[in-house]
């Protein structure tokens, strides 16, 4: 396709590759267990929100980390659910076997360090934990139309894609048919005209195009 190698079942390749941005693990999992959702149900409470200003302050983050530390505690947000999936199935593997001892000692170690963990990554990935609080604020107040607009403007992929269109000699280039590229030759002459002369040819007399007789 214009000088491009085009495989079955795959299409022709990207000419311009951009990297999806990667969700956090700790931003999967403050989604998942509807950490994000509850603190910013808690926040129209007590909070206005205003278009089109920021409404996650440093302050409102740090209220944020101080609210899914005591959801860890209480056993609202699992981290190891997230973190390490299988720590929970050994769990119950442990306890089916009334293993009891240092054996779940260790265990209890590491869901510790699994807390302390998150604790870390909530200021590793503040900027990108910011920017979900904010939707799930907005989300309270604005239809989803409005949401999927602010989305899109974030879009390092459409970003790019736009401004690809508005670079025209980029765009050309990119097009560009490879240094001696020739198209495919067509079927030869003959071949089509004798498939057209055949589709266009009149019916024999005393029937129609379509195979009927006709009076």
């Amino acid at each position: 396709a214009h000088g491009r190698v085009v495989r079955d079942g795959g299409g022709i390749e990207a000419d311009v590759k951009v990297a999806a941005q990667e969700v956090s693990i700790i931003e999967l999992l403050l989604t998942q267990q509807g950490t994000l959702f509850d603190f910013a149900t808690e926040w129209t409470k007590t909070n206005s929100y205003k278009p089109g200003a920021k409404q996650v302050t440093d302050a409102v983050y740090a209220d944020f980390k101080r609210f899914a530390q005591d959801e860890m505690r209480s056993g609202g947000l699992r981290p190891e659910a997230v973190y390490a999936p299988q720590l929970a199935n050994l769990e119950k593997s442990f306890v089916a076997a009334k293993i009891k001892g240092p054996a779940l000692q260790q265990l209890k170690g590491v869901r510790e360090s699994l807390q302390s963990e998150v604790r870390l990554d909530l200021d590793r990935h503040s900027a990108d934990l910011k920017q979900a609080l904010e939707d799930a604020i907005a989300s309270r107040y604005l239809p989803e139309s409005e949401l999927l607009r602010g989305a899109l403007s974030r879009d390092v992929q459409l970003k790019e894609a736009v401004a690809l269109m508005k670079d025209r000699k980029r765009y050309d280039s990119i097009l560009r048919p490879p240094a001696g590229y020739a198209p495919a030759l067509a079927e030869k002459r003959e071949a089509m005209d004798v498939t057209v002369s055949v589709g266009l040819a009149n019916p024999p007399a005393g029937t129609s195009s379509q195979g009927s007789a006709t009076p």
